[in-house]
Parts: structure tokens; sequence; C-alpha cells
């Protein structure tokens, strides 16, 4: 049992480090096209917090390596969920929104563009494979699952504010608060924290899955 903790430790560790070295390639592609201009995104801001937190993890990982998973820090794990929940709902908004509202022509962009491939589809893919497979060291609770949607919360006031005030516009198309009814923006807004809540229910259930034979 011994054995395959450290195997599990190890494979987490080789999936963190792919998902620092993605990350690092896509926002490299990013800034260098837009700049810091880039923060603007949700799906920006949202990989530069997978980006950190997997440093964390990997460095976590491997100066702890001997120690029992049942010792693993409880922040840290609630850091990866948040961080795994926000790239879940940008993998998601990207496939069944983004995509949808500006046409088949678009998905050279949203999935094949220099940094949204890393951004859009391998690193949310990699980091949430790692995350519901081979980190179970903590129980992720309900709690855990509100505290995940916060990040989302803030991203769509700030977001909706700038716009209202005219600052910026979107940047997506549903943030376009002058460009559709108040109650289309109502709903948008309300869609999205329900996507956010939910993707972070089936998370939760899928890091769980099986926690006592895996962590025996």
């Amino acid at each position: 049992m011994e054995n395959r903790s450290k195997i599990k430790k190890i494979v987490a560790i080789i999936l963190n480090l792919m998902v620092v070295c993605m990350e690092l390639v896509g926002t490299y592609h990013s800034f260098r096209e837009e700049g810091i201009w880039n923060l603007r995104y949700y799906t920006v801001l949202s990989n530069v917090l997978a980006l950190a937190v997997s440093i964390l993890y990997v460095i976590y990982y491997i100066c702890n390596f001997k120690q029992k998973e049942n010792d693993f820090p409880r922040w840290l794990k609630q850091l990866k969920f948040v961080a795994c929940n926000c790239l879940a709902v940008t993998f998601v908004v990207v496939i069944a929104v983004l995509i949808p509202m500006n046409g088949i022509q678009s998905i050279e962009h949203y999935i094949f563009g220099s940094a949204n491939i890393y951004h859009h589809v391998f690193c949310p893919i990699v980091m949430i494979f790692s995350f519901c497979v081979f980190e179970k060291e903590r129980k992720i609770t309900m709690r855990d699952n509100v505290l995940a949607m916060i990040p989302t919360i803030l991203y769509a006031m700030v977001m909706i504010i700038l716009n209202v005030g005219r600052v910026l516009k979107g940047p997506y198309p549903f943030l376009y608060v002058y460009e559709q009814p108040i109650y289309m923006s109502v709903i948008w807004t309300v869609s999205i924290l329900a996507l956010t809540y939910v993707l972070g229910l089936i998370l939760r259930v899928l890091n769980g899955r099986k926690r006592k034979t895996m962590v025996s």
C-alpha cells in the first residue's frame, strides 16, 4: 500500500509539472499578444491561478514525499479545488457558450489558438484529471464548494461594474450590458454562477470516489 501511495505521488508530481510547463507556454503567448491587458479575461486569471497552485503542489509533494497523505495541508487542497473549478468553468463556457455564439469557424481560435489550446483545453483537462484521480489526500466539503465560487463571483461583479461604467466592453459577449436587455444580463450571471456551483459538485464527487481504497 505504501508503494501505491508513492506511485500516486510520483504521477501527481509529473502531471502537475506538465500543467506548469503548459501554463508557462500558454501564459507567454497570451502576454506576448496583448500584454497586461490579457488580465481582463477570466480564462487568463484562472490559468495564472492554476499555474501558481500547480507550482505549490510540486514543491510540497517533493519536499514532503515521505510523509503520510493525511498530513497534506487543507489550504492547499482547497486552492487546488478552486483552481480546478475555475478551469472547468473556462472549458465548459468555451465549448458550450462561446463557440456556439461565434459559429463553427471560431473553433480554430478558441481551441487551436496559440495560447488557447493550452488555456482552454490541455491545462484544464490535465489538471482536473490529476485532481480527480491522483489527489485524494483530503475530503472536499460543501463549504469548499461554496468557497470555490468566490473567484467567479468577484470576476462577474468587477466586470459588470466596469461594463456599466463603460470602462471596458466585455470581454465576453454575455457581458455586453448595453447590447442586451437587463433581464438577459441577470440570466447570464445566474446561469454561469449556477454552472460554477454544479461543476464544483461534480469535481467534489469525482475527487471523493473510492477515497478509502486509494489512500489505504
